[in-house]
């Protein structure tokens, strides 16, 4: 999904990572054990080096396949204005050769220029990741587009990302972010993450539902975002998180799980033929002989009218079964 086009490197150093300490303590947690894909997925934790601080927190969420949901960069707490060895400069859209664009159609190859600064005097190994959003925060696309050393001074890439031909109309953005390793491998933000916006072209409605994330506090961080609701990839999903502070490392995770609501035939997609067979299924309870658990799309024991607006609700979404 990604390509890298282009970037300007001159030598390789591999850079030190922290040590893992005691003193740094990262929890995270989900609001749910399980959701339905397009339902909004709540991430929090916090941060303690022996009381709540602020850092940087790499946040990657990906199933058993490597399939990535999404790859942010968080900050537990106020917004801080640190200095930073190395930093993404900007994240601009794009045409194939850097030359400014903002628009681009449903379908199509979007280009984003990504600009770094190593203020250090030696080389880094770090990735450079993008991760695409839609206006509703759906989480479209994430994964590495570069991965090696970062030379001293200026450099920038070009890489570029395949606009879905579902994707919404309007708004989308971009997040580029800068980690020593993956969070999966226990990597960790080198800089805050940047963001740039752009518009989607094409047919088709624009995104309708916007997420807020609230405000947190000192040493807590919260991500917010939604699965797409087209090809998304069912199974158990690991919540990774990793932070510095003080030249101490820490990392942990958990999961959840992410179904197909209202799919009863296990099609991967939500049609009339799961109404249908929904319909078939109204007014049982888990007392009669015939009860099949699986039509109970609210787990209340009953099939009855709020089963069948769950499978409307969902009316067209579609996923792959791992």
């Amino acid at each position: 999904m990604f390509f890298l086009i282009f970037i300007i490197i001159i030598t390789l150093i591999p850079v030190v990572k922290f040590a893992c300490g005691s003193l740094l303590v990262i929890t995270v947690s989900t609001d749910k054990e399980t959701y339905g894909v397009g339902e909004v997925i709540t991430v929090t934790g916090n941060i303690y080096y022996g009381t709540p601080v602020s850092t940087l927190v790499g946040i990657e969420i990906a199933d058993e396949q490597d399939h990535i949901l999404t790859i942010r960069t968080l900050v537990s707490g106020p917004a801080t204005e640190d200095s930073w060895q190395i930093e993404i400069l900007n994240v601009t859209p794009c045409d194939q050769m850097g030359n400014p664009k903002n628009d681009f159609y449903k379908g199509e190859l979007a280009y984003f220029k990504v600009e770094i600064q190593n203020n250090l005097k030696i080389e880094v190994e770090a990735i450079v990741t993008l991760t695409l959003y839609y206006a509703d925060g759906t989480s479209a696309i994430a994964g590495p587009i570069y991965e090696g050393p970062i030379s001293p001074g200026y450099i920038w890439l070009i890489a570029s990302i395949g606009i879905p031909s579902e994707a919404p109309t309007g708004l989308g953005t971009i997040y580029a972010n800068l980690f020593t390793d993956m969070p999966k491998n226990n990597g960790y933000p080198l800089c805050p993450e940047k963001a740039t916006n752009f518009t989607i072209l094409g047919s088709g409605s624009p995104a309708q539902y916007v997420i807020t994330t609230p405000p947190t506090e000192e040493g807590e961080f919260r991500l917010l975002f939604k699965t797409p609701k087209v090809d998304s990839f069912l199974g158990t999903y690991t919540v990774y998180a990793s932070a510095t502070y003080s030249d101490e490392q820490s990392s942990t995770n958990t999961n959840f799980n992410l179904i197909l609501r209202g799919d009863v035939n296990y099609d991967g997609k939500v049609d009339m033929k799961d109404i249908i067979l929904i319909i078939g299924k109204f007014g049982t309870s888990s007392s009669d002989p015939e009860w099949d658990p699986v039509y109970d799309l609210n787990y209340d024991e009953k099939v009855d009218i709020k089963d069948i607006v769950i499978a409307i609700s969902n009316f067209a979404n579609t996923a792959y079964y791992s």
